[in-house]
């Protein structure tokens, strides 16, 4: 007979990962990444008056820099570093934060879904298709995660339209910013650049707030979703070696009956 005990336990093993912990995570790190961007943003708005009254800056070309400001130097260098890392490290969480929750999405749809968590992240990192096919991946779990009924027109997902066209705002004035700081030669290009540079870090802002928005929400909707789990298979006294090799192996399945990640 079997214990009760054991099937609870596999009833836990076999249920669906949740994106709890994860999302919480990446939260954190967007909060980080904004406190950042403000201290970014106050330090464009210093060197911007730099360039006006004529002082040495941040956008002056190296060879203008004068030693000493080599320790203003190092100081910007350390915060653009400690900016990266930030970012870095944000993209590695959110992948994984992503992964797991389209993991959930697949594993309690009611229906079939149109990409895998592996894809769902890797959709990102594709040139030319990064543009549209991360949203496809949001814009599924949304609707999929919706609570109307199968009669009912599906959800319009305005807050998913909304972030994902800040983000390519995002991208789109990165790139601008790039073109412009290496083309840039006269006080004005510099200028121009550091207001760019101003509006981006703005937006980017607008972004990262949003992003804490989608994610906190998105995560509430998957964990609503109902779970169903496989019925529990009753293991006999005694199992000849012929029954045990045909019994489906459920440490290797997930609770859909796929192939685990």
């Amino acid at each position: 007979m079997n214990h009760p005990q054991n099937e609870v336990t596999s009833a836990r093993r076999q249920s669906p990962p949740r994106p709890g912990r994860r999302s919480q995570a990446t939260i954190a790190l967007l909060v980080a990444n904004i406190l950042a961007g403000l201290g970014y943003l106050l330090f464009i708005a210093l060197e911007m008056g730099k360039l006006r009254r004529g002082e040495p800056n941040f956008y002056m070309t190296p060879e203008e820099i004068t030693p000493d400001l080599a320790a203003y130097s190092l100081v910007v260098l350390l915060f653009g570093l400690l900016i990266i890392v930030l970012a870095v490290t944000l993209v590695v969480f959110f992948c994984l934060w992503l992964h797991r929750a389209y993991r959930v999405f697949r594993d309690r749809s009611a229906g079939p879904v149109r990409f895998t968590p592996a894809w769902a992240v890797g959709w990102n990192f594709i040139p030319i298709f990064w543009w549209w096919k991360p949203y496809q991946v949001f814009r599924e779990m949304w609707r999929g995660s919706s609570l109307r009924g199968p009669s009912e027109p599906p959800e319009t997902p305005w807050l998913i339209i909304w972030w994902w066209v800040i983000c390519l705002v995002v991208w789109a004035e990165m790139l601008a910013s790039i073109v412009l700081n290496l083309t840039a030669k006269t006080l004005a290009d510099y200028l121009i650049v550091a207001g760019l540079d101003m509006a981006g870090t703005i937006i980017t802002l607008a972004a990262y707030l949003l992003s804490i928005v989608v994610i906190s929400r998105l995560t509430r909707r998957l964990l609503a979703l109902p779970v169903t789990l496989p019925d529990t298979v009753p293991a006999s006294p005694i199992e000849s070696p012929k029954s045990q090799a045909e019994r489906p192996s459920t440490e290797s399945l997930d609770p859909s009956g796929r192939a685990g990640d």
